[in-house]
Formats: structure tokens, sequence, C-alpha cells
């Protein structure tokens, strides 16, 4: 959800979300490898983190099922 509304980078996201760095690594890693966000600018120190091209388009179907979680 955070990503929708702007790019971060995982120090930003961390602090955003009061997560640990590396939990937030080691989902955008995850996200990343199912093409769920994409990586903004080159290498991956400090680089910002946006929603996918294809997760932009299908949000309305995560909220669903997100929605059927909760």
């Amino acid at each position: 959800m955070a990503l929708r509304a702007r790019p971060y980078n995982a120090h930003q996201l961390a602090r955003f979300l009061d997560l640990d760095y590396k939990t937030i690594t080691h989902h955008l890693r995850t996200l990343l490898k199912n093409e769920l966000v994409v990586r903004l600018g080159r290498g991956s120190y400090g680089a910002a983190y946006s929603l996918s091209e294809f997760m932009d388009a299908n949000f309305e179907h995560f909220e669903e099922i997100w929605a059927r979680l909760g």
C-alpha cells in the first residue's frame, strides 16, 4: 500500500512501516523476483522501489484478496 502512494527506498520504507531494515529488504527481493515491484535507477543500494506496471494495473484484484484475508 505504501508503494502505491509513492516510491520509497528500503530505509525509508522501514522507517515508514516501523519495521526492521532486513525484513524490508527480504520482502523487496521477493516482490522484485515476482515482478510486483520495480527498482528505480541503477544499483541496489539506496534505490527507490515502486509498484510494477502489472501490479499497478491489477491493484484492485490485490485489494479484493487483501479484504478477504482481513
